[in-house]
């Protein structure tokens, strides 16, 4: 079928809203409409075949970056966006006004709009929205740390994040895939951070040269079957708090 996250047997409007990470077994696994969609305020659609629209004013087409869903506060579990986030600040207050008459002075888990308001229904209040996540086990493991919630995975494939572990020193290692047959420009940056806010580049892969054309000092690259790189961080033993993110750039 089609029409994974949304579908629409008339004309669809939308507004003020994200679409995304959804699947359909034929095509338009976030997006359909039988008659040409009406987007009448900013949304995230991350995934547009097959649906008539393209990125514009009022349409991001991009990954929108959000954490798991968990309890953030408020009445329902609820999905923080990634401070790389492009729904933050993406809503013009003069548009919103003049197609709603008012803007809403907070979330749904009645916090304040900072800034623009943001698209989606947790607005980004900062570094303090994250500071439960190392208290909530959302993989399971019976442990509130590890791979625990991934960001940053802006033009990667499921299976290039595959898994994240300690080492028997203690050191963090984090193995992912690459992939040969990708664009010759493609490259794949792994970064670390202490606070969600300053990322060190620790490997840089280039596809060009099929290569790795940067690696951090302390850090050790490893490799497996099928283009599976495992990264250890010898500068990490001892660090409880660490986030990791994969990106994925093709540049012609």
């Amino acid at each position: 079928g089609f029409g994974g996250g949304v579908v629409a047997y008339g004309q669809a409007s939308v507004g003020y809203s994200i679409i995304a990470d959804n699947k359909a077994h034929s095509s338009a696994p976030d997006f359909y409409s039988l008659y040409d969609p009406y987007v009448y305020g900013p949304s995230l659609i991350t995934n547009v075949n097959s649906t008539g629209l393209s990125a514009g004013a009022n349409l991001i087409v991009a990954n929108p970056l959000l954490g798991q869903l968990a309890d953030n506060g408020g009445f329902a579990p609820t999905l923080l966006p990634h401070p790389d986030s492009p729904v933050i600040d993406a809503i013009d207050v003069a548009l919103y006004n003049a197609h709603d008459d008012t803007v809403g002075v907070s979330d749904q888990r009645d916090r304040p709009i900072v800034g623009l308001p943001d698209i989606g229904a947790a607005e980004f209040q900062g570094m303090g929205d994250f500071s439960n996540i190392w208290t909530q086990d959302f993989d399971g493991d019976g442990k509130p740390f590890g791979l625990e919630i991934s960001f940053g995975r802006e033009g990667a494939e499921e299976s290039e994040i595959l898994d994240f572990s300690f080492s028997d020193e203690g050191y963090s290692r984090v193995q992912f895939y690459t992939k040969s047959n990708s664009y010759p420009f493609t490259t794949w940056s792994l970064l670390k951070s202490l606070d969600l806010e300053n990322w060190e580049e620790l490997v840089r892969y280039d596809n060009s040269g099929q290569s790795f054309e940067k690696i951090a000092e302390g850090v050790v690259v490893g490799e497996g079957l099928n283009a599976l790189w495992i990264v250890t961080d010898k500068n990490s033993v001892g660090l409880s708090e660490q986030f990791f993110k994969l990106v994925v750039n093709y540049t012609p």
